[in-house]
């Protein structure tokens, strides 16, 4: 009887001790969190990295680097479908970004005609890794010279994004990490919705190969009747080492790219042979001639060569909507010296929380004196490496 009593005058301050259990602890992180920006800084790193993902995933086509987990893009440059995961080599989590190490497939198809031509194209013989480690410079978020904005996200933080935290600890358990997560993408969104900030700018360095995985083979003839065939194997490897940079504006987003690429070559995908379609017929007992079969094979002579390459390529984006696109590149080395332009439409669209969720380019380009129309597209998944 006598614990009983003990028990029940205990029990209010159990009760109250419980309750004060999550909000010491969010009170500690988000202590923490304002800690961790480091003067004369008025932004966490955290929601630094989302700001800057964000524009990234708006010029996805062009830029080809995502800071989330999973990207994937259809680029008419190439005819080619990437899947590409992304890796963060960071020991903690709450420092500026400043790597990324990416890896994934590649698919090739036929570098011939507009939009992608994969129907002819046996993709077994088309497939091959794409690694790419991508070193970011210091971002910068410039903000009005009269405007408190520490103070400003500081009371933001306590008095909204804390308020959602205990609230979603009401309905389930969250980790400390997700708790960080948290404040850094509602801090994110909060500055983009009020537009506190005059700029943004980011420089970034990226260093990438392509490593075949399987080998095309393409069958060859250079007599008018294809008496005699020859196949001959290739492997598309290449490496490449670019400098990027993007400039945001609250109304205009500006992307700037110079690159230097080494690569084999053949060929095949310069246009400089052709498909030939061969017929062969025999003669019936009637005497009249039947046809018997049809082949295509490339006509003349196969040669394969090691080709470098220079680029420079641009973008804008008007209220990170639509825009215009240009790049210009010079190929050299043996015997291969073209020079390829492309014009573009880059088109970004939003999802339902005003985040890019899906980036489209379409492209009038020269390649090889021809003309082509085409449409990239880039689409990034999962949480920000933040």
């Amino acid at each position: 009887m006598k614990n009983s009593v003990y028990f029940i005058l205990l029990l209010p301050f159990l009760c109250f001790a419980q309750n004060r259990t999550p909000r010491a602890k969010i009170d500690s992180i988000f202590k923490s969190y304002e800690y961790q920006i480091i003067n004369p800084g008025f932004i966490h790193n955290k929601t630094l990295n989302i700001l800057i993902g964000d524009v990234l995933n708006q010029f996805l086509p062009s830029a080809k680097i995502s800071t989330q987990r999973l990207s994937f893009i259809l680029d008419d440059e190439d005819n080619s479908f990437s899947l590409m995961g992304n890796f963060d080599p960071r020991f903690s989590k709450t420092s500026y970004q400043s790597f990324i190490a990416s890896a994934g497939l590649k698919l090739k198809g036929e570098p011939s005609g507009s939009f992608y031509n994969f129907k002819d194209s046996i993709w077994a013989e088309n497939i091959g890794a794409q690694i790419k480690i991508t070193w970011f410079v210091p971002g910068t978020l410039s903000k009005n010279a009269d405007q408190n904005l520490r103070t400003i996200l500081k009371d933001y933080r306590e008095k909204a994004i804390k308020n959602q935290v205990l609230e979603t600890l009401e309905a389930k358990s969250i980790t400390d990490k997700e708790i960080l997560e948290l404040i850094a993408s509602q801090e994110a969104e909060y500055i983009l919705k009020n537009d506190l900030y005059v700029y943004m700018r980011k420089y970034w360095f990226t260093i990438q190969g392509y490593i075949p995985l399987t080998k095309s083979s393409k069958t060859f003839t250079n007599t008018p009747n294809a008496s005699m065939l020859s196949k001959h194997q290739f492997e598309a490897w290449d490496a490449s080492i670019s400098g990027n940079a993007f400039f945001k504006f609250k109304n205009i987003s500006f992307s700037a790219s110079i690159s230097s690429r080494i690569y084999q070559n053949n060929n095949i995908l310069t246009k400089t042979v052709k498909k030939r379609t061969f017929t062969t017929f025999d003669v019936s007992p009637e005497e009249q001639p039947a046809l018997t079969q049809t082949d295509t094979y490339y006509y003349g002579n196969y040669e394969e060569f090691t080709s470098g390459q220079v680029k420079a390529e641009g973008a804008f984006l008007v209220n990170e909507l639509v825009g215009l696109s240009a790049a210009i590149e010079q190929n050299f080395w043996n015997g291969y010296d073209a020079l390829n332009w492309k014009l573009g439409i880059p088109l970004n669209l939003k999802n339902k929380d005003g985040e890019s969720s899906i980036a489209f380019e379409l492209q009038w380009r020269e390649f090889n004196k021809q003309h082509y129309l085409g449409i990239s597209v880039g689409k990034a998944f999962g949480k920000f490496l933040n």
